[in-house]
């Protein structure tokens, strides 16, 4: 059923990318008109078959679809420098958490988006996605069975024709397959009189003649017919022809790619009329037109089902003149302007768009739950574990249920194991045994070990055995910095950034390389994605914005933390953020002063972490601080559960205006 939907979401791609192409060309022809040759018309559709038929597309910064972000994303699957400023839940949950029972600090848009997060809407999306599998598999089944009643009943006809006994056809064809420089035998049948001159199959190509056409045109005229035919042999267009068939087979929902392989044919009736000229020379353009008008008075406009023929819709055949009457030298011939469009096309639309930070495609997607499954693979070879008798467990609800115990410690084991992690680590899994009272965190180290944490539920979730052993290294997503330099934003580069984002921010602090933003938030100002990971009670969001720029000027955004806005119920809230990524360790505390006595008071702020390292920060009338520890420090705290253990504000005599332990027992 996976692969099935995998590959309906790939046709929903493919089908909208060729659709695009499609309307790009039809504009294109509209604009250009005879200005390109009959060749360039015919052929450049072959660019939308590429579409639907490759599955892969490099990415490109000359990709048309890099104007609007469409179809781009990559995977993010390790701690990357998306996840730099990771929220330390056990610190926050000391010092805020009581004040606010149920409040819970999350990673906004930082995270891997995996099958689990928000439940509801992933079941709701996975229902239509099977609902519109389903109708696209009956609409194939239709059509495909359409297509193969219309084929038996055309093969069952050619049983009843008979070989051409006509000397003369025999010889015009014979001449006409050697000056096109066709080989092989071609059989020749007379059909209905009614129906008109065509060509059929792939292997054996058949050339279908009506009968008595031989008394009706003259040699010259029946040579212009046969040679029109076998143009479309030497063209391969009854190879076209039936995978244009497939096509729309498995496209049938997309009305757009019917107007394509539409145009498709006319052009390459057009396309064999140039040739045909080319062959016989423009100064007989006349009487090559006016054989087509002779055959309209005996013959159907209707080709015979899957055959490639001379006739066509009153529309086309009145275009078909047209054309015919603008032939010139040089009409069916490549220009430098037809292969240079061909090309560029080509280049801007069988491409796709380079990344965009945030923007994840549903292929990305796919793809990073395919690693995913192949990392925990590995992992569990390790240690000779049997996935298949295991139920993984959906991270993303527990957050929703951290009131319960069984929910909130598992997100303790979880915070545990990832204190332990380092750039090029890739974010833990969790497995459970039946009873749902025993299981596993795998984990993956950028080196490639493993790690197996044997973890059970007493009361609640504690890890009670470590393994490592070694892996397939599998970390894909670091980064060379190569020759690059990366530094904090300058003045000017700061100022573009808040502007061009509409953020005000409460406190703006360089940290490294990095410059940090901290500001709110309305949820309602978040995306859709987001919010699923942003309980509907909290309206407001503290939020840290981590940046740096390259020598270039480039400014980067490497990801950031937020939790819910408690100013309203608590005089000072605060936080701690860590995080890594291959431009070294980051880590800051939070704090902002919501009570404006205390405020009015204050002189210096002073935080105590474990490992009894402390800062110092006078409060000079401001509100906000981001605060940071230097690398050293925030290296020595990297595995500590509890990081910041308290927060004192004190005035300039040294009495203490604010004691967060205190005030968290009172």
């Amino acid at each position: 059923m996976s692969f099935l939907l995998s590959a309906f979401q790939w046709v929903l791609y493919a089908s909208v990318m060729a659709g695009i192409l499609t309307i790009v060309i039809i504009l294109l022809k509209l604009l250009l008109g005879n200005k390109l040759n009959v060749k360039w018309h015919s052929w450049v559709w072959l660019l939308v078959m590429i579409r639907l038929l490759v599955p892969y597309a490099p990415e490109t910064p000359f990709s048309v679809f890099n104007l609007w972000g469409l179809f781009s994303g990559v995977p993010n699957y390790t701690m990357s420098e998306q996840q730099v400023n990771l929220i330390d839940n056990s610190g926050l949950a000391q010092n805020n958490g009581g004040n606010q029972p149920g409040l819970h600090n999350r990673i906004i848009g930082t995270t891997l988006p995996d099958s689990s997060s928000s439940p509801n809407s992933t079941n709701t999306h996975d229902f239509y996605l099977l609902l519109f599998c389903a109708v696209w598999l009956t609409g194939i089944a239709g059509f495909g069975f359409l297509t193969l009643v219309k084929e038996r009943k055309f093969i069952r006809e050619l049983k009843n024709y008979r070989p051409c006994a006509d000397e003369n056809i025999l010889a015009l064809s014979a001449s006409c397959q050697s000056r096109l420089g066709l080989s092989g035998s071609l059989l020749i049948l007379e059909t209905d009189n009614r129906k008109s001159p065509s060509v059929y199959g792939l292997i054996r190509p058949k050339l279908l003649m009506p009968a008595g056409i031989g008394t009706r045109l003259t040699d010259d005229e029946l040579e212009y017919v046969i040679l029109h035919e076998l143009a479309h042999l030497k063209r391969k267009d009854t190879a076209v022809n039936c995978l244009i068939s497939i096509m729309r087979i498995i496209h049938w929902f997309n009305p757009v790619l019917w107007v394509a392989f539409s145009r498709w044919r006319q052009d390459s009736e057009i396309a064999c009329d140039a040739y045909v000229l080319s062959r016989i020379g423009a100064d007989r353009a006349g009487d090559y037109g006016r054989v087509i008008i002779k055959l309209l008075e005996s013959c159907s406009l209707k080709n015979a089902y899957g055959a490639v023929g001379l006739l066509g819709r009153k529309s086309q055949i009145k275009r078909r003149i047209t054309m015919i009457s603008l032939f010139g030298e040089g009409s069916y011939k490549w220009s430098v302007l037809s292969v240079a469009l061909i090309l560029v096309l080509g280049a801007v639309l069988l491409t796709n768009a380079q990344p965009t930070d945030g923007r994840d495609t549903a292929d990305a997607i796919l793809k990073t739950n395919a690693f995913l499954q192949d990392v925990d693979k590995d992992i569990a070879g390790s240690f000779q574990l049997s996935l298949t008798d295991l139920k993984k467990v959906d991270v993303q609800p527990l957050y929703d249920q951290q009131e319960e115990q069984y929910a909130s410690t598992m997100l303790g084991v979880l915070s545990q194991v990832r204190r332990t992690q380092d750039y090029g680590d890739i974010n833990p899994s969790v497995y459970l045994k039946q009873d749902g009272q025993s299981g596993y965190v795998l984990e993956k180290k950028a080196d490639g070990t493993n790690h197996l944490y044997s973890i059970a539920y007493n009361q609640g979730w504690a890890i009670i055995k470590t393994d490592s052993a070694p892996g397939q290294k599998m970390s894909k997503v670091i980064d060379e910095i190569g020759d690059k330099v990366y530094s904090p934003l300058t003045e000017a580069q700061l100022n573009q950034y808040l502007a061009e984002n509409k953020i005000s921010p409460l406190a703006v602090q360089n940290i490294g390389n990095f410059t940090v933003v901290l500001d709110k938030v309305k949820r309602e100002d978040k995306s859709d994605q987001e919010k699923n990971i942003v309980p509907e009670n909290i309206s407001t969001l503290i939020e840290t914005k981590c940046l740096t720029a390259d020598q270039d000027g480039n400014i980067i955004h490497h990801g950031g933390g937020s939790g819910g806005d408690n100013s309203d119920i608590v005089p000072v809230s605060i936080g701690v953020s860590s995080g890594s990524s291959q431009y070294g360790r980051i880590m800051y505390a939070r704090v902002i002063i919501n009570d404006s006595n205390l405020l009015k008071d204050a002189d210096r702020i002073t935080c105590y972490y474990a490992n009894n390292i402390t800062t110092t920060t006078p409060v000079d009338n401001q509100k906000a601080f981001i605060i940071p520890l230097s690398q050293e420090k925030a290296e020595l705290l990297r595995q500590e559960a509890r990081k910041l253990t308290n927060v004192i504000i004190s005035d300039k005599n040294g009495k203490v205006l604010f004691d967060q332990n205190e005030w968290t027992k009172n």
